[in-house]
């Protein structure tokens, strides 16, 4: 929860609108099913939708994001969120697949943008923990691309932050487009998102 916190506060400086009261959204993905359901893990994940608020160019304070946020994902963990009603919706509207899957592509319509902006956000930030019974694992990193890429009318484009970790150590990786398009530009960008982590 702290990076997802320290992923809005960059988002919202990255978007250049001070004044804005809430951070561009992003995506924190959570597989449905209770905690200690053994099925859990093999079912597709929904994207929670999470955004970071402010006041007069102030962040809020980290408790309340991260209460809010937590209850967002035990909503789509529990099948009642925002994003599995959407997702539901999307799946029966009478069109055709190939029509469906265009809209939430990179060359959808312009007229979906401002659903995409929304919905899809401008990053997304994720675990993966590895249940191991060693004392240790060999380094492992996942990198995914940005579901939001960089166009001429909308140059920002997103970013993905990935942590693979055992509960002991672990790797970060950043991957971006716009905002993020290189390696120097990227290293920058996750160097500041760990600064910016509540301690």
């Amino acid at each position: 929860m702290p990076l997802a916190y320290a992923l809005g506060r960059v988002l919202h400086r990255v978007a250049g609108r001070r004044d804005a009261a809430f951070s561009p959204t992003f995506q924190i993905p959570v597989a449905p099913g209770a905690p200690d359901d053994p099925e859990r893990r093999r079912r597709r994940v929904v994207p929670a939708i999470a955004s970071v608020r402010f006041d007069r160019g102030e962040p809020e304070l980290f408790a309340a994001f991260e209460a809010r946020t937590r209850e967002a994902l035990r909503r789509e963990a529990a099948g009642s969120g925002l994003s599995t009603y959407l997702l539901a919706a999307a799946q029966g509207a009478p069109a055709p697949l190939a029509w469906k899957r265009r809209a939430v592509s990179p060359r959808r319509p312009r007229w979906l943008d401002a659903v995409a902006t929304l919905v899809g956000g401008r990053g997304c930030v994720s675990r993966i923990r590895l249940d191991v019974a060693e004392q240790s694992v060999s380094p492992a990193c996942a990198v995914s691309s940005p579901g939001r890429l960089p166009s001429a009318a909308d140059p920002l484009g997103g970013c993905v932050v990935t942590i693979v970790d055992d509960g002991e150590a672990g790797a970060i990786t950043l991957c971006g487009a716009g905002f993020a398009d290189t390696d120097a530009r990227a290293s920058a960008l996750l160097d500041e998102l760990l600064e910016t982590v509540p301690r």
